[in-house]
């Protein structure tokens, strides 16, 4: 910077005219004016730069047409010491004249009477926070240094810093940090605030945690108010884990968080899918005495709430009621939805209109949601009604009140009153978003009229109407349910170069329909151009990339968001530690997993228990140990589910642990072994026994041709089986089971189902006629291969079948103990109805299920049973199936029962694959609890789905057996309704991709079911599907299965294959032992 100078002699004598703003009196001093200032000595030093970042700043802040090489100030020697003047000067006068100044020249013309530190350093801080021009703030602290030469302090930088900041020059804020520092000025905790709060704002999250670091290393203690912002900007950017990390440091730092920073952690660790840790905030704030209030349980009730958690939210409501925590709007409205969500509309009915008695006035969030309830229940008068009455009471009406109506008109079946509804929104000045158009499209394919969907949806592109991902995956969908497959993979095709819609969207949409290469290409072109702001979309990549067992390309995408500055949530950081275990990488997983945990992050458990495995595959044992121990110690960790990854390498363990012992070298470490011994062995001797093969590998191969299920994280290698040590092929015991009008739909299903070895029993409800009953017990009987291996057999005195009753659970048993006692050798027991076909051949599954172990039950199950407990375990109702000779369907009676606790009550699908062991407990029940639990589920509604879910996760015995699936592929309404969608044409790629044996529900003769015969089953009509035990000729339309060969020969087609992959998939390490009975 120039170091001329006007003197005060010039300063008097400079024209006011052509200066005016420099016309300032030179006051003269008085004693009360004087102060006494000592300046210390410091060393000259270099001119303000960073170095890091290469910059050479100019000292010019107006022209900046050059740069001026200065020493640091040096105070003068020898002169007098000054006295101060500040209460003789007019800061405000003073200050306007600055603002005035136009550059470096005239600001030191102006400032020239005082350059001999008249006026305190205390004076020229204040003056210089007044001025919030970057450049000017800049220019005084120069002339305070340089020119009047004061001691540098620690303020003045702080106020310039504030300025420069704000302005977004992150270059010259470092420079001015290094310069405090050469100036031997330590910067305090405001200067780190003002950096970490700026940095932080502007989304660079890395420097932010740079300055937090630089402010631990030099002991400046941060306060609650700089975490508490740190955290609720990394909130605001949807960085969670980041947040986390920063209330984890909080927390080191021995600061007490307040009821603001835990209702906003409360929120992040909900974001993040953290919902234990989310719930014990509100336990450890109560240790702690800070109160949860009503933000605090609003909070955490809206984390259930987005997540689909409504029994939890449920629970935290009953929580907030014992507690007297008072209610306010927002959970109320919080809760009319968790009602509604619960099937419980007449609680969410009560709680609404019971609001203003609680001092509450319902806004209009209250009233569309209640709408939503009511449309929800198909209670379309009551929404109707309520719609029409918020009209009349002028309450506002929005666009999602016109949606919510849409919708219900829509579901209603009135259309033309939904598309009405568009016109009148538009009359009233409500705009139409994109969720009006989706749902006006999704109501018009379900009408059939694709045509006026289309129409409308091509109207809204050339329109330039935003769309998003909701309104484009619509129209996808309703031109893959109409067949138009073409239409739906050109739109998905368009989307490489998308023209109305965002990148990022088009990202979202393509990842999610499963479409690699062109996802992959938008996001590199889109990343590349920097257009990837939302974390979001590294998420969606990595997830389809590890989907695709594309690892490298995971890691690719894992890189790329750490170097924007994300921080990864935990089911990337899960996604990305596979992905470096397929590859084998096992030390860059372990740098990963370190280097989250020393930011702070919080983990779920399995994020824990796949390093196990990851150490396990590596053979590393001394990680196993240190991280087991570590685990074992934590009173939040699952400990049942730890022991259980021990129990993965168990041998390989016990070796390590016998090597120790023989060496004699480290005594420490003997505990491990015996103290997994116990635990694993006395909770999964069952698991171990059934599941394990002769080499210590969890499952044994499926076929000579099928690849082993390998670990989740290491590919493991197939070694060919010699044909003699082949099991037999396994046998099915099949229940078809069907009501009035289902007889022909029966003979389909039992052909398209037949094998030889296999054992079926048909049933035909009682209250079908006669005649098809007879029609179908003809049809049995004289059928020339039931003949020949007599394995059909009908159930002659027919059951009365009440739906949703529990004389289905007893037709099912019925079945069951005909099967035991009339042909007892098979090993697993299927139930089907008419509504049921099969997508895979008899030989496909035979041979699928020819290496697993026999005792494996593939049963569809949770204890979660939300909001059944209201509507199905509490009512009890009556089956008149029981004790009446015709047909009625159940009724309830007045009283109401509590939930059991005796044994834990589990729901799930009514379609299962049950072993041969667990029917023969359910039938002998040697310790009575099938039968306890049978008449407890005599007066359930819908006992089919609780009934052996309950047993088998009661039963000791069995419960470590289950496989959690039905096996079936089912189109069912978000979140699901009482029946599921009806299969049609437009379902079929849908169940080949689905891998699953069996689909349901299907009309009776669709034209889907042809083409599963033709393309799946290679079944022609009126014949069996063919196996490797039929001999024939195909020519001239006869059936191949007229001529039997050896019945236990199997030649598999595709359907292995896919078959293979679903059992893979539901027996691998993260979805076979963590979801049985929970």
């Amino acid at each position: 910077m120039p170091t001329s100078r006007v003197s005060t002699t010039s300063m008097q004598t400079l024209d006011s005219k052509l200066f005016p703003i420099l016309a300032l009196p030179i006051l003269p001093l008085s004693n009360y004016q004087i102060y006494i200032s000592v300046p210390s000595i410091t060393q000259s030093t270099k001119p303000r730069t960073h170095s890091q970042l290469l910059l050479a700043l100019k000292k010019d802040v107006w022209t900046r047409n050059q740069t001026h090489k200065t020493a640091l100030s040096q105070p003068k020697k020898g002169t007098q010491e000054p006295v101060f003047i500040d209460h003789s000067v007019d800061m405000d006068e003073l200050s306007a004249s600055i603002s005035q100044t136009r550059n470096e020249h005239e600001l030191h013309c102006l400032l020239s009477p005082y350059k001999d530190r008249q006026l305190s350093i205390r004076f020229m801080v204040s003056l210089m926070s007044r001025e919030h021009d970057w450049q000017r703030s800049l220019a005084l602290l120069d002339w305070v240094n340089e020119i009047a030469r004061y001691t540098p302090s620690v303020f003045a930088y702080n106020v310039v810093l504030r300025n420069v900041l704000r302005a977004k020059r992150w270059e010259l804020a470092h420079g001015l940090f290094v310069e405090m520092r050469e100036r031997a000025l330590a910067p305090d905790r405001y200067t780190y605030s003002t950096l970490i709060t700026h940095f932080g704002k502007a989304g660079m999250f890395d420097s932010s945690l740079f300055w937090l670091q630089q402010m631990e290393q030099d002991r400046v203690s941060g306060d609650l108010v700089l975490y508490s912002n740190l955290i609720e900007l990394a909130r605001k950017l949807r960085d969670y884990s980041k947040a986390i990390s920063i209330f984890m440091r909080l927390k080191r730092s021995g600061i007490t968080p307040d009821l603001v920073a835990y209702n906003s952690m409360i929120n992040v660790f909900g974001k993040a899918r953290y919902f234990r840790e989310a719930r014990l905030l509100i336990k450890e704030m109560r240790d702690i005495g800070v109160t949860p209030d009503t933000v605090s349980y609003s909070t955490l009730l809206s984390v259930f709430v987005e997540n689909g958690k409504f029994v939890e939210a449920l629970s935290v409501f009953s929580e907030m009621n014992e507690v007297k925590c008072p209610l306010d709007l927002t959970t109320c409205n919080i809760m009319i939805d968790v009602y509604g969500q619960l099937d419980m509309s007449k609680e969410a009915d009560r709680l609404f209109w019971s609001m203003r008695k609680m001092g509450i006035e319902p806004n209009v969030v209250s009233y569309n949601t209640l709408l939503r309830v009511y449309g929800e229940a198909e209670l379309f008068g009551e929404a109707i009604h309520l719609f029409r009455l918020m009209q009349r009471k002028d309450i506002d009406q929005n666009v999602v009140t016109y949606n919510t109506m849409i919708k219900i008109y829509g579901k209603s079946l009135e259309h033309e009153k939904a598309t009405n509804l568009v016109q009148e929104m538009q009359k009233r000045g409500i705009e139409p978003n994109a969720i009006t158009y989706s749902t006006i499209i999704s109501i018009w394919e379900k009408a059939g009229k694709l045509d006026r969907a289309a129409m409308l949806f091509q109207k809204l592109r050339i329109s330039g109407v935003k769309i998003d991902e909701v309104l484009y995956q619509t129209m996808i969908v309703a031109y893959e349910r109409a067949g138009l497959v073409g239409h739906a993979k050109r739109l998905l095709h368009e989307l490489k170069r998308p023209v109305n819609i965002n990148r990022e969207t088009a990202i979202r949409i393509l990842a999610r329909a499963g479409r690699i290469e062109e996802a992959t290409w938008v996001f590199r072109q889109a990343f590349d151009a920097g257009d990837v702001k939302d974390i979001s979309v590294f998420g969606c990549m990595i997830d389809l990339f590890s989907r695709n067992k594309k690892h490298a390309n995971a890691i690719e995408v894992f890189e790329k968001m750490r170097g924007a500055g994300y921080f990864p949530d935990s089911d990337v950081i899960t996604l990305v530690l596979n992905a470096y275990g397929k590859l084998r990488d096992f030390e860059k997983a372990d740098a990963l997993y370190r280097e989250m945990q020393e930011e702070g992050c919080v983990f779920p458990d399995e994020v824990h228990f796949q390093m196990l495995s990851l150490y396990g595959a590596k053979q590393d044992f001394s990680m196993i140990e240190s991280l087991f121990e570590r685990l074992d110690s934590d009173p939040n960790m699952n400990k049942k589910e730890l022991y259980l990854v021990v129990a993965s390498f168990m041998k390989r363990l016990k070796s390590y642990y016998m090597h120790l012992r023989h060496q004699q070298t480290n005594e420490r470490r003997r505990w491990i072994f015996p103290l997994a011994i116990g635990s694993v062995v006395s909770l999964f001797l069952l698991f171990l026994t059934t599941l394990t093969s002769s080499d210590g590998s969890p499952f044994v191969p499926f076929s000579r041709s099928f690849s082993v299920l390998g670990s989740k994280f290491v590919e493991t290698k197939l070694h060919p089986i010699p044909v003699s040590t082949l099991p037999p092929p396994p046998r099915f015991a099949f229940l078809i089971s069907g009501s009035t009008g289902d007889g022909n739909m029966l003979k389909r299903t039992l052909m398209a189902l037949y094998h030889p070895r296999n054992q079926y029993v048909v049933h035909l409800d009682r209250a079908s006629s006669t005649e098809e009953r007879l029609d179908l017990g003809e049809f049995v009987k004289h059928h020339p291969v039931f003949v020949k291996f007599g394995n059909v057999k009908m159930i002659a005195k027919a059951n009365l079948v009440t739906y949703r009753g529990p004389t289905m659970v007893a037709n099912t048993l019925h079945a069951a103990a005909i099967l035991l006692k009339e042909s007892g050798d098979w090993d697993w027991f299927i139930n089907l109805s008419a509504s049921d076909y099969p997508l895979v051949t008899q030989d496909d599954l035979l041979h699928t299920f020819l290496h697993l172990p026999r005792d494996l039950n593939f049963i569809d199950h949770t204890s979660n049973i939300g909001w059944k407990e209201f509507q199905r375990a509490k009512p009890i109702i009556i089956d008149p199936g029981l004790y009446m000779t015709k047909k009625a369907d159940v009724f309830w009676v007045t009283q109401r029962r509590s939930v059991p606790t005796a044994f834990k009550l589990f729901t799930g699908s009514a379609w299962m694959l049950l072993s041969r062991p667990f029917i023969d407990y359910t039938i002998w029940g040697w310790d009575n609890l099938p039968r306890t639990v049978l008449m407890y589920y005599a007066n359930f509604l819908s006992s089919p789905e609780g009934y052996f879910h309950t047993v088998i996760c009661s039963a000791q015995e069995f419960r470590n057996t289950t496989v959690n699936s039905d096996l079936h592929f089912i189109s069912w309404d978000n979140p699901p309704k009482q029946h599921p969608h009806f299969l049609n044409l437009s379902d079929m790629q849908k169940m080949i991709d689905s891998n699953a044996p069996f689909a349901r529900k299907f009309h009776q003769d669709d034209p889907v079911l042809d083409k599963i015969d033709s393309e799946l089953l290679s079944r022609g009509p009126g014949m069996l599907t063919p196996g490797g035990w039929c001999i024939g000729s195909r020519e001239n339309g006869t059936d191949p299965c007229s001529t039997i060969g050896d019945i236990s020969i199997l030649r598999p087609g595709p359907g292995e294959k896919r078959l293979g992959t679903l059992i893979s998939s539901l027996l691998s390490n993260e979805n076979f032992r963590p979801r049985q009975c929970k």
